[in-house]
């Protein structure tokens, strides 16, 4: 399994779990991020039906599988991408195109 296999379980993962517009997605800061006993609690700023910006918090729980936990895949992809403060999607690698791989979060 490759890094971008990582990144791109984390997005899907993520995004299943949360409802999260791509947008969104591609939008979260490792500072959005809350790692809990339970799970993790993510940040959302801005987004599409929140136009003032007042922001909410979303809790995810940990899954009962390995391969589709969304806690799991995104901690992976956090310790792959490095803890450093910034975006969870790097603009130089946040996607430009369509379909599955290139859904762009959490990079």
């Amino acid at each position: 399994r490759g890094v971008r296999d990582v990144r791109d379980r984390a997005i899907l993962c993520v995004g299943f779990s949360t409802g999260l517009r791509r947008s969104e997605l591609s939008g979260l800061d490792l500072a959005d991020v809350t790692v809990l006993s339970k799970g993790i609690r993510v940040r959302v700023g801005r987004s599409k039906t929140d136009q003032a910006g007042v922001g909410r918090e979303i809790g995810i729980f940990r899954g009962k599988r390995a391969s589709t936990c969304p806690v799991r895949a995104l901690e992976r992809w956090i310790v792959e991408r490095g803890r450093w403060a910034g975006p969870g999607v790097p603009h130089q690698a946040r996607a430009r195109g369509h379909g599955p791989a290139r859904a762009g979060a959490i990079e």
